[in-house]
């Protein structure tokens, strides 16, 4: 999910709660609006990537790492959102473009990437350049 709007507030976190799934989030809570966050279905082991999260501080963006059924098969979820409030379009391009290529060289699986970028990508080439080629691993922007 992207644009939660959501906040660290214990209180109000539990009415967000759905049975049977557990849930991430990374909310902002100096700014309205924003955030990301992730529900995923009780049983699926996952790891929260946060230093990946760290790689970029000024994203909004949240990483999670599934180890799959075996050993082999590993996926890594990235969940993305983009205000012009927070980045401008070449200044937010720039940082993804970064971190792709960081993850290029520290992943060689499965990276899914997911989320609300408020682009229009029949005008931004270099963004579809950027999902086109961005990383060595086998890269699903969604």
């Amino acid at each position: 999910m992207s644009e939660t709007w959501l906040k660290d507030n214990a209180l109000l976190l539990q009415y967000v709660t759905i049975p049977g799934y557990s849930h991430v989030f990374r909310n902002r809570n100096k700014i309205r609006g924003g955030g990301v966050g992730v529900y995923l279905r009780e049983g699926i082991s996952y790891k929260r990537r946060i230093d990946i999260e760290n790689m970029e501080p000024n994203l909004e963006h949240l990483w999670l790492e599934n180890s799959g059924r075996n050993k082999h098969s590993k996926m890594l979820l990235g969940v993305l959102y983009r205000s012009e409030l927070i980045q401008d379009y070449q200044t937010w391009l720039d940082t993804v473009e970064r971190l792709f290529s960081q993850l290029n060289v520290l992943w060689d699986d499965l990276i899914v990437v997911t989320g609300d970028v408020n682009v229009d990508i029949a005008k931004a080439k270099s963004f579809t350049s950027l999902v086109a080629h961005g990383a060595g691993a086998t890269l699903r922007f969604l």
